[in-house]
């Protein structure tokens, strides 16, 4: 396996440098190589590979493939007990990406609850940090869909949960978004305005700022 993990760190060096055609090749042959026998014995590389072929495809545009290549992680991730919270945030953003702004908003929503069961037993920040993407994502469907009302709360939500971990007020994730909960803000109140939005709460959260 020291072979695979090796190719793996050529193939990530490779896509830094957006060689993704060439990461391509390597990843798609470490594949057939680990389903040789029809199911591998090593899951958590081919996990690993997997999730690559993913971003590799992504970066080049094929969207489709990139969503196949992540549901078939989803399930390799369930069946060797391991989190699927980081695949499901890949995934709404790849939705996100072919404006599919309802299925990206769900499992979002689903990631970033996924991330906060893991937060429980774990305050690890990079956890913090996707869930508060995830959350974001969302907002940023909920928008998409002219629900800003929801936005407001999913962006709430994305802060509540930076919030857990941050301690530099002037981090860029917390900026970007605070800058969105604040313009859901006042969309949500000119719906609100106009009557349209008149029996749901924007709900209040305090700021990061």
């Amino acid at each position: 396996m020291s072979k695979c993990n090796e190719l793996l760190e050529i193939s990530k060096t490779s896509m830094d440098k957006q060689l993704f055609d060439f990461a391509l090749k390597i990843l798609e042959n470490l594949k057939q190589l680990l389903e040789m026998n029809g199911k591998t014995d090593y899951p958590h590389i081919h996990l690993k590979v997997i999730n690559l072929l993913a971003a590799c495809n992504r970066q080049i545009g094929r969207y489709q493939k990139a969503v196949e290549l992540l549901l078939s992680s989803l399930e390799i991730s369930k069946e060797a007990g391991g989190s699927t919270g980081e695949i499901l945030l890949t995934l709404g953003a790849v939705y996100i990406d072919i404006k599919n702004y309802q299925q990206a908003r769900l499992i979002s929503i689903t990631a970033a609850k996924e991330l906060d069961t893991l937060l429980i037993s774990s305050q690890d920040p990079q956890l913090a940090r996707m869930m508060a993407s995830a959350y974001y994502n969302a907002g940023n469907c909920d928008l998409a869909l002219k629900d800003p009302v929801a936005a407001v709360q999913n962006f709430g939500l994305a802060l509540s949960a930076l919030r857990k971990v941050l301690t530099n007020k002037d981090d860029s994730l917390s900026r970007l978004i605070n800058k969105s909960y604040n313009s859901a803000i006042k969309d949500a109140r000119q719906l609100r305005t106009r009557g349209e939005g008149a029996n749901t709460s924007i709900g209040t959260y305090n700021q990061l700022t």
